[in-house]
């Protein structure tokens, strides 16, 4: 019976094959790899997003209340620096915000306050020191939180000062200092929130003079965004 000749690859058909299986291999993973930093980074996009968004609004909502059911003598706001006279938390720079509402006997006090990169919330009444179980977290991983004011003390619009139209509290630094709090129209928040996802960024994140004070740059591969909003005083424009 006649023998059959079995035939298969040639050394150099099978070179070729591996290295064309090698080829495909290493787009597959680039592609892979591609797709998982596009995933990531729109990831830590959505949280600064949410994050500042919601942090903004909430500090809004009570900003725009503050003074409501107030004497006209009474100051709606008031920013105090850490270990100051406050009934809310002497241990950070709080902003206070006061109102009465349904002509309570006791007005109100909420505050705000960066507390190890924990944006914070509080609440008591006014002349009682804030009970801790008031405390809420409104957002975290919070690098910067700061507090300006726009002042009109005669009554025809914002004051200019050294060409600023914003103002600072006593021990701050800044061009102008609030003198009276009851003359506060507006505040201005300044925020810089940060992703929870990591490993977003291979280099420094630069954020260009986001307050005017200058680049801010930040290497710990979060993605980093700066927020901004003057919010009036409802109940204190004329």
């Amino acid at each position: 019976m006649p023998s059959v000749k079995q035939q298969g690859f040639s050394l150099i058909e099978l070179m070729i094959a591996m290295a064309l299986g090698a080829f495909i291999i290493a787009g597959l993973v680039s592609v892979f790899i591609s797709a998982s930093q596009s995933y990531t980074t729109q990831q830590a996009l959505v949280e600064i997003q949410d994050k500042g968004r919601f942090a903004i609004e909430k500090i809004r909502d009570d900003i725009q209340r503050a003074g409501l059911g107030l004497k006209s003598a009474d100051d709606p706001v008031k920013l105090v620096a850490a270990g100051g006279t406050t009934d809310c938390n002497t241990n950070f720079e709080v902003l206070e915000i006061y109102y009465n509402e349904n002509a309570a006997a006791v007005a109100t006090l909420r505050c705000y306050y960066l507390d190890a990169g924990e944006l914070k919330r509080n609440e008591t009444t006014v002349g009682n020191a804030a009970p801790v179980a008031t405390e809420i977290i409104i957002i975290d991983r919070v690098d910067q939180l700061n507090f300006l004011f726009a002042v009109d003390a005669d009554g025809n619009g914002v004051d200019v000062i050294a060409g600023n139209l914003y103002q600072t509290a006593a021990g701050f630094s800044g061009a102008g200092k609030v003198a009276d709090w009851n003359e506060v129209i507006g505040v201005r928040v300044e925020l810089v929130v940060a992703s929870n996802t990591d490993q977003v960024l291979s280099a420094a994140q630069v954020l260009v003079d986001p307050f005017g004070g200058g680049n801010i740059e930040y290497d710990d591969s979060r993605l980093h965004q700066a927020y901004t909003a003057l919010v009036s005083l409802r109940n204190r424009l004329l």
